[in-house]
């Protein structure tokens, strides 16, 4: 509860000059109204009364919004027990995938599309490269959260991907990484790289061939 009053106060005091200053999606306002007038009477209020000397309660309601840390936080430490239950026990390994900066312009008029191509292009390089016996020759777990802003609140799409340092070979046995890396740096952004460049360019080409016919 503390740590959605400070930051209540941090959205009363800065979210309003903000928000008129900049153009944010309406689901954006909806959500800091919710944080800002959760547990207080612009949410309405339950009044208990004790029937032994009539002492009134009050408690303000809640927002009940996913974003709010007081509301979410216990079916946000239900959801993490869960997926923490279907881990494997085994080491992993934390790699982040970016939208080049190049292509954020485009990223603005189709984001279901560049959101799709950035799981589908992380996926293949990760399974291809891993899959192949120069490095480890495995079928990895891949657990994969995108993110579309920066910690300033700037425009940064990218995936968060949680690895299994090591996979299931092709006899159906367990291996494990040798050593704490897993693949060349090197190797996986050029991989990366050339698949989200061709997945774009292939897109443009159907858009093309849609429009001719």
């Amino acid at each position: 509860m503390v740590g959605n009053l400070f930051l209540q106060n941090i959205l009363r005091a800065y979210f309003p000059g903000y928000s008129s200053k900049h153009g944010l999606p309406l689901k954006h306002l909806k959500a800091a109204d919710a944080l800002m007038s959760c547990r207080t009477e612009e949410q309405g209020h339950s009044l208990y009364v004790c029937p032994e000397d009539n002492t009134p309660l009050q408690i303000n309601h809640s927002c009940r919004h996913r974003s709010c840390p007081a509301c979410a936080a216990r079916k946000q430490a239900q959801w993490l027990n869960q997926q923490q239950q279907k881990l494997l026990p085994c080491a992993h390994s934390h790699m982040v995938f970016t939208l080049p900066h190049e292509y954020q312009l485009l990223w603005q008029y189709n984001t279901a599309w560049f959101s799709k191509t950035l799981f589908r292009a992380c996926q293949e390089t990760l399974l291809e490269l891993l899959s192949d016996p120069k490095y480890l020759g495995v079928q990895p777990g891949i657990i994969m959260v995108l993110h579309t802003w920066g910690r300033q609140l700037n425009l940064h799409p990218h995936l968060h991907c949680l690895v299994t340092a090591g996979g299931m070979d092709q006899q159906g046995e367990w291996k494990s990484v040798a050593d704490e890396f897993m693949l060349p740096i090197r190797v996986v952004k050029a991989v990366y790289r050339g698949k989200v460049q061709a997945m774009i360019k292939q897109a443009l080409n159907n858009a093309e061939d849609k429009e001719r016919v």
